[in-house]
């Protein structure tokens, strides 16, 4: 409700030229806050009142406007949700499928018409034959920009967290530390508990065979 009431609000101010206006939902009933030099006669009562205005007295104008600022309104709320969604994401791994690659730049599809670029610099040299196109693998987030209600994510498959992000979502109790990588090759990591051979194998495969050796500090 509080949306649909923000949009026949602003609606009917624009109709009427006024700052303010009062909504009753319970008896349909619109009170607009008026300047009385700038009104129209028919709404004041002789009393100096103004009078009500009921829905069924607003013309189509101003019903299709607030149909207008309500899909706005709802296409922003819609938006600030999905933000708040992806900052939660930054510095995490997700999993895309690579839309195209061209020049230094590689699109990725993320769900939700989000697409995600990763630039060259982020890139493995080693993996690079695996760019293409349809191919599904998991990025790192580094971060997000949102523009005129669009959301722009950046990805990285050769950031130096990236190994630590991977092994976080499956121990999210350990603490983890990146300590050195060498893209596509070795990354080594500190750790506060051991990690069994078969999920570091699991999130080698993931890196493309990139070997992970751990340093046990409690």
């Amino acid at each position: 409700m509080h949306i649909f009431e923000r949009a026949l609000e602003e609606a009917v101010c624009s109709a009427f030229n006024v700052k303010d206006c009062y909504i009753d939902f319970e008896r349909k009933k619109i009170i607009p806050v008026i300047d009385p030099y700038c009104i129209h006669k028919w709404m004041w009562s002789e009393e100096n009142k103004i009078l009500e205005l009921s829905f069924s007295q607003l013309n189509r104008g101003t019903i299709l406007r607030c149909v207008r600022n309500f899909k706005r309104f709802m296409s922003l709320t819609k938006g600030d949700e999905l933000a708040k969604k992806w900052r939660a994401k930054v510095h995490c791994p997700v999993i895309g499928q690579i839309r195209y690659a061209y020049g230094d730049e590689i699109s990725v599809e993320l769900g939700n018409n989000i697409d995600g670029t990763m630039r060259k610099p982020e890139w493995v040299p080693g993996e690079i034959p695996y760019y293409r196109e349809g191919r599904c693998l998991w990025f790192y987030v580094l971060r997000i920009i949102e523009e005129n209600s669009k959301i722009k994510v950046y990805l990285s498959r050769g950031s130096k967290n990236f190994p630590v992000a991977l092994l976080k979502t499956r121990f999210p109790w350990v603490r983890f530390k990146a300590l050195k990588r060498i893209r596509g090759k070795v990354s080594w990591i500190e750790a506060s508990e051991k990690i069994s051979k078969e999920i570091l194998s699991e999130v080698s495969k993931e890196l493309m065979g990139e070997s992970l050796r751990l340093i046990i500090k409690r």
